[in-house]
This record gives structure tokens, sequence and C-alpha cells, in this order.
């Protein structure tokens, strides 16, 4: 359900309609007010589009670095839980809990084969 909110935003207010409550978006705004103000006290030549724009290139930055960090550590968990997948495979080796190799389908179907076959004789 899209919620109809008012926020102001470094003087401008803005209505959004979103999915979140009005506290957590009005707290976005306040973040991103602070954060305008901080770059507006560096240089009073910037404007405030300026401000705008240099936040959203440093917000930019920040969420590229942490997407590349987010996907290094899914790669990382991948191969700790491969590792893991190993060591249980020869821990139950090693205790002979393993459960017993099936034997492949052609060693199946020529078992099947040769006993069809010996049947055969017998009946004859």
């Amino acid at each position: 359900m899209k919620n109809k909110c008012q926020i102001t935003i470094s003087g401008l207010q803005l209505t959004v309609h979103t999915d979140y409550e009005q506290d957590y978006v009005n707290a976005l705004a306040e973040n991103v007010t602070e954060q305008m103000e901080d770059i507006l006290k560096v240089s009073r030549y910037y404007s405030k589009l300026d401000a705008s724009l240099l936040l959203l290139l440093d917000l930019t930055d920040k969420n590229a670095r942490m997407e590349a960090e987010n996907a290094k550590l899914k790669r990382e968990l991948e191969s700790l839980r491969l590792d893991l997948e190993i060591q249980k495979i020869e821990n139950e080796k090693l205790s002979g809990d393993a459960p017993e190799a099936k034997p492949a389908d052609d060693t199946v179907s020529d078992n099947t084969e040769s006993e069809l076959s010996d049947k055969s004789e017998a009946d004859a």
C-alpha cells in the first residue's frame, strides 16, 4: 500500500508516494539534508543543486563499493559452504558412515541382462 508522505529536504518540500512509513521517509530526508548542509559548508559557492549532485555522486560511489563488497562476501560464503560439504563427506568416509555408492546405470543393466539370460536358460 502506497503512503503519501510530505518531506522537506534542504528547505524544499516534496510529496512522495512510497511503501515506507512516514517516520522512515522523514529520517531519510533529514539525513539527506544534513549531508547537503555538510557539503554547502565546504564552499559557500555551491548551490543546492551542486550539493545535491555531489551528494548523489558520493552515495553512488558508496553504493557501488558496497555492492562489490557484497558480491565478494557472497563468493566467499559459497566457497566456505563447498569446503564444509567436502569436509562432511570426508568425515563420513573416515567414520564409515558414508552411504554406499550406488552402481552406475550401465552396471545395473549388465546385471539385469545377465539375470534375464540365466532365467531364460533355466526355463529352457
